[in-house]
């Protein structure tokens, strides 16, 4: 089962958030990240074929279970605000892959341009 972590996204702006994962309930042993692979993307529905955006993973720190994700400003510029979901599929050193976090993303209008 995945965690649930909801997303707001402001048009025209820089997106950025850290992720730790643990492989304990209590959050005292984080997860060694070095062999696994990660992807994520937002989509109008969890049926739909088209890809909105392709969210930019990066490891932080893989032996303390750190990885970043971010959209540059430009990348959300062109967005449509409305109502989306995301989720982060990830792959580990044998090749299995698990859902780790899922949910909704909104993407807010700007006035600013």
């Amino acid at each position: 089962m995945s965690a649930t972590y909801n997303i707001l996204i402001d048009i025209g702006s820089d997106y950025a958030d850290t992720f730790t994962f643990y492989s304990d309930a209590c959050k005292t042993t984080t997860i060694d990240l070095t062999d696994y692979a990660f992807k994520a993307q937002i989509r109008s529905s969890f049926t739909s074929a088209t890809v909105i955006e392709e969210i930019v993973i990066s490891t932080v720190n893989a032996a303390t279970g750190q990885i970043d994700l971010s959209i540059s400003a430009a990348d959300t510029l062109p967005l449509t605000a409305g109502s989306y979901y995301w989720d982060l599929r990830v792959t580990d050193g044998d090749g299995a892959v698990d859902r780790w976090v899922s949910g909704s993303v909104t993407i807010s209008a700007t006035v600013t341009r």
